[in-house]
């Protein structure tokens, strides 16, 4: 590498280091101001249904997992499959899953034919 090449590489590692310190400080100088890119989302009723919605679908998930030995992802297609074909959300089918399993339900599940 060429004297000049390494001083353009050099340059260039100086400039990336000091526009991630201008963010730092642009960052630190919003939250001193008490700004917050999540502001109004974390505390909203649809930030919270979304995070109870996403632990009941991996919940789903995991039962899934376990009742017929498939990876998250097979499990996750599932839930999908389950949802679009019986045209409700995948919270519904995810929380319909739990109950059964924790024996409130009347059906068993199916072994996986894909599996």
């Amino acid at each position: 590498m060429a004297a000049g090449d390494r001083d353009d590489a050099a340059g260039d590692r100086a400039d990336a280091l000091a526009d991630r310190r201008a963010a730092g400080r642009d960052f630190q100088e919003l939250v001193a101001r008490g700004a917050s890119p999540l502001r109004g989302i974390q505390d909203g009723p649809s930030f919270l249904r979304a995070l109870e919605d996403r632990g009941m679908i991996g919940i789903a998930q995991g039962l899934l997992m376990a009742g017929l030995r498939v990876t998250v992802d097979r499990a996750f297609e599932l839930l999908l499959e389950e949802s679009l074909s019986s045209n409700r959300r995948m919270r519904d089918v995810a929380s319909e899953l739990v109950a059964e399993g924790n024996g409130r339900g009347s059906q068993a599940a199916e072994p996986d034919p894909h599996a």
